[in-house]
């Protein structure tokens, strides 16, 4: 059985991939809407042919039955912060501490600012309280 993504283009319809994220946000809450939607849905593609699938209705299906592929999209798809901040020799992060600029009217605890290396992020600069 030869399946779609491996005829033609090797791409699935962008109406497809659209219909997947606003089902991904429905059923885990997950918004894929603020990534660039040619990057995501090429990272999704991967995986649907990773599992000789042949469409984002079959991926949808299979991640919502088995919880290890769930999870396996989830580490893919989303950016995971823990490893990020652990590692910012590896990530090009900076990092420091404002106390004039960002404050917590309460503690006056300052704000840590991120500065993150271009090839990482679209946008450079990311806060952690």
């Amino acid at each position: 059985m030869q399946d779609f993504l491996s005829q033609s283009s090797g791409e699935l319809p962008m109406e497809d991939f659209q219909w997947f994220v606003r089902e991904v946000h429905r059923h885990f809450g997950l918004d894929l809407s603020g990534y660039k939607p040619h990057r995501m849905k090429r990272r999704i593609e991967i995986l649907i042919r990773k599992y000789r699938l042949s469409s984002y209705q079959e991926y949808l299906r299979l991640l919502l039955t088995n919880s290890s592929v769930k999870e396996e999209f989830l580490d893919k798809i989303t950016i995971n912060v823990t490893e990020f901040f652990r590692n910012p020799e590896k990530s090009g992060i900076n990092t420091f501490q404002s106390s004039s600029l960002f404050q917590d009217r309460d503690s006056r605890r300052g704000a840590l600012v991120v500065r993150v290396g271009k090839n990482l992020t679209h946008s450079p600069y990311s806060l952690k309280s």
